[in-house]
């Protein structure tokens, strides 16, 4: 695993979302001129910058290639293009990688990592993120101890002591039925 540190700036400029990684360690996260965005799609992007540090440009080719699988499946079967089914995780996929984060595609496994930000960290609800008909079925975030596993691949403070500790009483406290006084 490649530990060197990466430089992200994140700005406003071209009119979309693009990320760059340079030649020197950085990268660049350029939203559209007076783009409001929200934490997960940083989170989600931030996910890519991983990838990239990890492995170089070759995330890339493997994210495009999962782009355009999807959408072309989608252009034979429904008659238009449409990529979003590459971001496609369910608690199934989850269970069924058993913490493997190379079974998913670079679109997965950043809506992976942006699932579990939004699982541990986000304070009040979180809107659907850019394709939320597929990213997480129904709309709902798999349960921290699923993702946990996937987090720990990127995040090493996530493998052991009290960092872990927290995330699980953080999964308790979320189950907890919510009781009201009349």
């Amino acid at each position: 695993m490649n530990t060197r540190s990466t430089c992200v700036s994140i700005c406003s400029g071209s009119p979309s979302v693009t990320m760059k990684l340079t030649s020197r360690p950085g990268a660049l996260l350029n939203f559209g001129p007076g783009a409001t965005v929200n934490m997960q799609t940083i989170i989600h992007e931030l996910a890519h910058v991983w990838q990239g540090v990890q492995d170089g440009p070759l995330y890339m080719t493997r994210a495009l290639s999962a782009q355009i699988g999807a959408g072309l499946e989608s252009l034979f079967h429904e008659g238009h293009y449409d990529d979003a089914a590459s971001h496609l995780v369910t608690n199934q996929m989850l269970v069924d990688a058993a913490g493997d984060f190379k079974k998913f595609n670079p679109e997965q496994q950043a809506t992976i990592i942006e699932a579990f930000w939004k699982a541990r960290f986000a304070d009040e609800p979180v809107a659907p993120g850019p394709y939320p008909k597929v990213a997480l079925v129904g709309n709902r975030n798999p349960p921290l101890e699923l993702l946990l596993p996937y987090a720990r691949v990127v995040n090493p403070a996530l493998r052991s002591g009290p960092t872990v500790r927290r995330a699980r009483q953080a999964v308790a406290i979320k189950q907890r039925p919510v009781t009201r006084a009349a």
